[in-house]
């Protein structure tokens, strides 16, 4: 249900469990991709123009302020050298919350 909704509008709506969620997996995937660009020798503003969008776009990603749509992941990942599966390493320590019945 809450992958149809805008994220500005589900996180105010969202139970607790999902958003403590979303929050984990936004932080793991944001300093995947800072970690993956200083090891390649990229500024934010230099990979930022290799990846089509704003600085601060990507540095609000990297910190985990922002989500990220998934249209983008695939971009990111060719621009830093790995698959979309590299891309997502760590984020399947991230705690997935039982859903009620």
């Amino acid at each position: 249900m809450w992958d149809s909704i805008p994220m500005s509008i589900a996180k105010n709506h969202m139970p607790e469990p999902e958003r403590t969620m979303m929050s984990e997996f936004r932080a793991v995937l944001g300093e995947r991709i800072r970690s993956l660009r200083e090891e390649r020798g990229y500024s934010q503003l230099a990979f930022s123009k290799k990846a089509m969008m704003s600085r601060e776009m990507l540095r609000r990603i990297e910190q985990g302020t922002v989500s990220l749509a998934a249209d983008r992941l695939p971009r990111i990942a060719a621009e830093l050298g790995v698959s979309v599966v590299e891309l997502l390493v760590g984020v399947e320590k991230i705690h997935i919350p039982e859903r009620e019945s």
